[in-house]
């Protein structure tokens, strides 16, 4: 019989006879076998449904259905009424219902409310049946998650060992048999008996086991040979040999524990941050008019087979489309230099950045360069427009310090160490695997622009702070792992993180990833780093780039004299003498 079959029954005592009630049946097919039961009985309409309360009847229902939900006292197989009728209790899985037991003589099996009180263990929560008063309220309320139904007419606790305990200790309601069983199903939802097999960051010749949750069994990994036991971690530390994990797993999972293997599996999909290109792409060109959709079509698929980032796709082809709308219907092939430069010039009108107004010349450069190069605009004749020079925005030791203080979530913490120990941009820290720490060397292996590597330290502090996120997180192939499984961390949260940082540590300049990156090179150039090193260290291609941090930097500042200062001084001496 399948699993999800059940029969719910409640046990009804009449003048001359107790009756079992079939309250409802699932699926509806079973009533027709509930008739063929002897002793049989129905109201008018079949609004109520009995059969005899006995040993056979519930025999027979038994064999119909493996979950029978029933109200009882008693929650063991073996339990026995006082007359002797009938040993009905639920099994594992089935609800459990007690009966306050210093309210009278109680017997096991089928129950009604009796004395004013009836707690219902179902689906991991408790339901409470109990007459007022203002003690008893004050109680429940006091029990974590615990709310009062207004539908049910009941009160409903969350089935945890805090809330078990007090039950039991305030009203007595569940037998010694019940209150064990119970117990153990409620703590096999709070420490489920699982392994988990996964890496450490100093080293992939050895993994890690950890054995944990109710009735862990670690008899097991003890017939390892080559084990040891890490006692601060709570941890087994065994060979990283596919045969030993493989045995590893197959026993464990004949024991009966969930096994979770957060080792790199060969020829898994690992999927980097979903950027929902293509879905964007098609929900523009539905917008759009057949020609502009077309133009459109040609320009995003060049951009793609270019190598260009999804943000840049996107950037670009917005920008197509609002030069496109600004042609009243001129084809873009057909625009001329002074379409281009009324379209650039009303940029500039709506107060757009130097920064963006940059970005929309090079959509349009490459437009007249890839798709339309015949066109009467010619791509080389489109100059750039000047750019204002703008110092990054650098935040202060302290204000960094404070950073790293403001949050406790371990996976946040090491992200943010790594951003500012390493100046990583936020593509190449979200594009970071597991075997890119070099462990030994004290370095990471970085991804940087165009596929170009280089290698950044590793802090002593980010080592520790690794371990630690290691044992928690237990990254599989990225180093910072989203939500899915084998898929990298969001560059969205990314930046979540850090502004909440900043707001946490009561910084008012806007922080970002780039923000940070500043830092890094800053205050290694404040701290007396060359140049050259600061390059190589952020990937530069053209020392230019790096140059701009020798104008925020306080090496040299801060030797200079403010003349005020100077003149102070002076003014000083003369007053003296």
């Amino acid at each position: 019989m399948k699993s999800s079959t059940f029969i719910k029954i409640d046990k009804i005592e009449g003048n001359h006879s107790t009756m079992i009630e079939i309250i409802e049946n699932h699926p509806i097919g079973l009533l027709e076998r509930i008739k063929a039961i002897p002793g049989y009985i129905s109201t008018e309409n079949q609004n109520r449904i009995f059969v005899p309360y006995n040993n056979a009847t519930y025999a027979a229902l038994r064999q119909l259905s493996e979950h029978i939900i029933i109200s009882t006292s008693g929650t063991s197989e073996t339990t026995v009424s006082k007359t002797n009728i009938t040993s009905i209790s639920p099994t594992d899985g089935e609800q459990i219902v007690a009966s306050e037991q210093h309210c009278g003589d109680q017997t096991t099996g089928i129950h009604t409310k009796a004395c004013g009180l009836r707690v219902e263990f179902t689906n991991m929560q408790f339901y409470i049946d109990i007459s007022y008063n203002r003690e008893d309220v004050i109680f429940l309320r006091s029990l974590k998650k615990t709310y009062w139904s207004p539908n049910l007419t009941k009160w409903i606790s969350k089935a945890n060992t805090g809330n078990l305990e007090k039950l039991q200790e305030r009203f007595h309601v569940f037998d010694s048999g019940a209150y064990e069983k119970i117990l153990s199903l409620i703590v096999q939802v709070e420490k489920p008996y699982n392994v988990s097999i996964y890496y450490m960051p100093q080293s992939r010749e050895e993994v890690c086991v950890k054995v944990a949750g109710y009735r862990c069994n670690h008899e097991i990994i003890k017939r390892v040979s080559n084990r040891r036991y890490e006692k601060c971690h709570k941890r087994w530390i065994v060979p990283n040999d596919q045969q030993v994990i493989e045995w590893i797993k197959t026993e464990y999972t004949a024991d009966g524990a969930k096994v979770y293997d957060k080792l790199t599996q060969r020829g898994k999909n690992y999927l980097k941050e979903k950027n929902h290109l293509r879905a964007w792409l098609d929900n523009i060109q539905r917008r759009l008019s057949i020609e502009k959709s077309e133009v459109i079509l040609l320009y995003s698929n060049s951009l793609i087979s270019g190598g260009y980032k999804a943000t840049s796709i996107k950037q670009y082809c917005t920008a197509l489309i609002k030069y496109m709308e600004s042609l009243n219907g001129t084809h873009v092939k057909d625009s001329t230099i002074k379409n281009y430069e009324a379209y650039i010039t009303s940029l500039y009108d709506n107060n757009q950045s130097d920064s963006l107004v940059n970005t929309y010349n090079s959509a349009l450069k490459y437009c007249f360069k890839k798709i339309y190069p015949n066109a009467e605009i010619v791509a080389q004749n489109l100059t750039r427009p000047r750019r204002a020079r703008k110092l990054p925005k650098i935040l202060s030791v302290n204000e960094i310090d404070r950073m790293l203080r403001s949050t406790v979530n371990l996976k946040h913490t090491t992200l943010l160490y790594t951003l500012y120990s390493s100046g990583l941009r936020l593509n190449e820290i979200l594009n970071l695997q597991i075997t890119d720490l070099w462990w030994d060397r004290n370095q990471i292996l970085v991804r940087g622009k165009g596929g170009k590597e280089r290698i950044v330290p590793l802090a002593e502090v980010l080592k520790d702070m690794l371990i630690l996120y290691y044992e928690d997180y237990k990254p599989e192939y990225w180093l910072f792992e989203g939500q899915k499984d084998n898929v990298q961390y969001s560059g969205s949260s990314v930046r979540k993180v850090i502004k909440r940082c900043a707001i946490k540590a009561n910084i008012s300049k806007r922080a970002s990833t780039h923000t940070i990156r500043h830092c890094f090179a800053t205050h290694l150039m404040d701290s007396g780093v060359g140049i050259r090193y600061i390059q190589e260290l952020l990937g530069h291609k053209d020392i230019k780039t790096t140059l701009i941090y020798t104008h925020v930097t306080n090496l040299e500042i801060s030797k200079i004299q403010s003349p005020l200062d100077n003149l102070m001084k002076e003014r000083g001496r003369d007053v003296n003498q």
